[in-house]
């Protein structure tokens, strides 16, 4: 696993804790940067287009997200109680519970996250990742998951 910097910790944190708080989690997080950073695995696609961040710690809500630089598919309706970036993407649980867009003030996107190739796939606790030329997809062992692109996202 890689080494992820303070400043990309920071930004991926933040991602966390809104990414927790969509799939209706977040208690607590009492952690120090050290031992955080070694939980997340970032990456992005070949084309840069779509980041991910896979969060696994221990006792906390584990879970898998992606954002899109760029969406051409249909936007849904920003809640009204939406006052942050409205975020095109996808987020699932350990559970399999998916989310698509998100309500944030803040980004995983990093040009720090280390790209990977097409048919590669990275393995986090529960979570398998697939960079593909049709996207990204994201799963856990139930098969449920999701998959996000320039024009689709969409939940399996």
């Amino acid at each position: 696993m890689r080494n992820i910097t303070i400043r990309t910790f920071r930004v991926g944190l933040a991602s966390v804790v809104v990414a927790l708080t969509a799939l209706g989690g977040l208690a607590a997080m009492s952690m120090r940067p050290a031992e955080a950073a070694q939980n997340f695995v970032t990456f992005q696609s070949p084309t840069g287009n779509v980041h991910c961040l896979l969060y696994t710690e221990p006792g906390e809500t584990h879970f898998a997200t992606c954002e899109l630089r760029e969406f051409s598919g249909k936007i849904p309706k920003r809640p009204a109680d939406c006052d942050l970036d409205w975020v095109p993407g996808a987020s699932v649980d350990a559970r399999g519970r998916v989310s698509v867009f998100s309500c944030q003030g803040d980004t995983n996107q990093s040009p720090d996250n280390k790209k990977l190739s097409y048919g590669k796939s990275v393995k986090s606790g529960v979570f398998t990742c697939t960079s593909a030329v049709t996207g990204v997809t994201c799963k856990v062992k139930s098969g449920r998951g999701f998959l996000v692109s320039r024009s689709v996202i969409k939940a399996y």
